[in-house]
């Protein structure tokens, strides 16, 4: 049979995301970027056949082409075995999804597009111009929404207790970045500690070592 493949860039946190959920399932895969070399060619009439709003990640095995990280982690619980990626209690697979949503609709925005991409796309493209503006405005946001998530952390380490699924796998690429590519970061997590508690317990995970971006190692 294929092998199953993520294609994007290995910075992106929803690819992250979706690589942690073929390592936490144990399914062998590939990394790849169909031949994109840089942000541009996310347009290019290649990459928009996989994924026609020109994002990453996608994913293609053998004739299955999927694109969004939540439904390529839903594909790789449901047809392979391993250790399950959502909760069996259907209240807490409700809690799941509602987690996932909100990740996606709003602390992605904060997190990611207005702080840590503002950093990550200058060193992409080589402009190096940061977009100062945009970071400070973001700041009171990012507390906000840290503060939500400690909340629904306060009995971790994850978010349904003990074991990991679909989104926390989303959460921790984004709480890494913040704090590997952000100089804000590590002060904005010390207001957060369930959330630095969240990120800690996935560094002591196999898939945290294995889904490091380059990028990140270099930041190191």
């Amino acid at each position: 049979m294929a092998k199953l493949e993520i294609i994007g860039f290995d910075v992106s946190n929803w690819v992250r995301a979706a690589r942690i959920a073929c390592e936490e399932k144990g399914v062998a895969y590939e990394l790849t970027t169909n031949g994109m070399t840089g942000l541009g060619d996310l347009k290019s009439d290649k990459h928009l056949k996989l994924h026609p709003f020109g994002r990453i990640p996608a994913m293609r095995h053998g004739d299955v082409v999927l694109f969004e990280t939540a439904a390529i982690a839903r594909y790789v619980d449901g047809m392979f075995d391993g250790p399950a990626l959502v909760p069996d209690d259907a209240l807490e697979a409700a809690r799941m999804e509602q987690w996932v949503c909100a990740l996606m609709d709003y602390a992605t925005r904060s997190v990611m597009g207005r702080c840590v991409n503002q950093y990550v796309i200058p060193q992409l493209t080589g402009s190096g111009k940061v977009d100062r503006a945009t970071i400070d405005a973001s700041i009171p946001d990012i507390r906000d929404h840290l503060a939500i998530l400690n909340k629904a952390l306060s009995k971790g380490p994850f978010l349904h207790g003990k074991v990991p699924y679909i989104d926390d796998f989303i959460l921790m690429p984004m709480i890494d970045g913040l704090v590997v590519v952000a100089p804000e970061g590590p002060g904005l997590l010390e207001g957060a500690p369930n959330v630095a508690r969240h990120r800690k317990a996935f560094q002591d995970r196999p898939s945290y070592a294995a889904t490091i971006p380059q990028m990140f190692r270099k930041a190191a």
